[in-house]
């Protein structure tokens, strides 16, 4: 795989325990600097604190849904918000990409697909 951004950032949010680590250790993994947040509020939080330069996101997610914690990142921040969900229907696409973020992917999702589109979503931060 091509080497991370420099010194990048990315902000995980999902309820999922297990989610947030595996991301968490194959995005370290990659050269990333990684926070996790296990609901929207907190990533709100996180959002505002550490200014991260990517945002993965799960749509669903108990109390603010994924779609509602990305319109209002979006409000935020410029930072790419890539959608990491089970939900696969066109719909869930169109709610999501109408929310402001930029690309949705399906769980379970290939790591070398993820970390291509971090890299493509990081544009210009890219080596």
């Amino acid at each position: 795989m091509t080497p991370a951004p420099s010194g990048a950032k990315i902000l995980v949010v999902d309820d999922d325990p297990y989610v947030r680590k595996s991301l968490q250790a194959v995005l370290e993994a990659e050269g990333y600097q990684v926070v996790t947040a296990q609901h929207g509020q907190e990533g709100l939080r996180l959002l505002r604190e550490e200014c991260p330069d990517l945002v993965i996101l799960d749509a669903l997610m108990p109390g603010m849904d994924g779609w509602e914690t990305c319109r209002r990142m979006r409000g935020l921040s410029a930072a790419p918000i890539l959608i990491l969900t089970a939900r696969q229907n066109e719909e869930d696409r169109r709610r999501g990409l109408q929310a402001g973020a930029t690309d949705y992917l399906l769980k379970p999702v290939s790591l070398n697909e993820l970390c291509t589109r971090i890299r493509k979503a990081l544009g210009s931060k890219s080596p």
